[in-house]
């Protein structure tokens, strides 16, 4: 992977983390609302809690984005959050 590849690539995933996490991390339930879901008081709080996770993946592929050698290893914690995410999700969706 080229240095100019990588810096865009993880450009677009940090803008795109932010744009995801920033919201629902700020305004839970008017987002919410929009999405049609209800949110309990404790599923906010997990909802939160996520969206920070979130945030700080975008923060995480912006420092990749301005030096992708140094902080190379970010990038491994990158493609195992994406891969535990996929596996999460699916599970639950395959439990129905």
């Amino acid at each position: 992977m080229s240095n100019a590849y990588a810096r865009t690539l993880f450009s677009i995933a940090a803008g795109f983390n932010i744009l995801a996490g920033l919201p629902l991390l700020v305004a839970t339930q008017p987002v919410a609302q929009l999405m049609g879901l209800q949110i309990t008081p404790t599923a906010g709080l997990f909802i939160q809690i996520t969206m920070i996770v979130v945030l700080m993946f975008g923060w995480a592929y912006w420092m990749i984005s301005r030096d992708p050698v140094r902080y190379r290893p970010y990038i491994v914690l990158g493609i195992a959050l994406k891969i535990l995410v996929v596996a999460v999700i699916s599970s639950h969706w395959l439990a129905g």
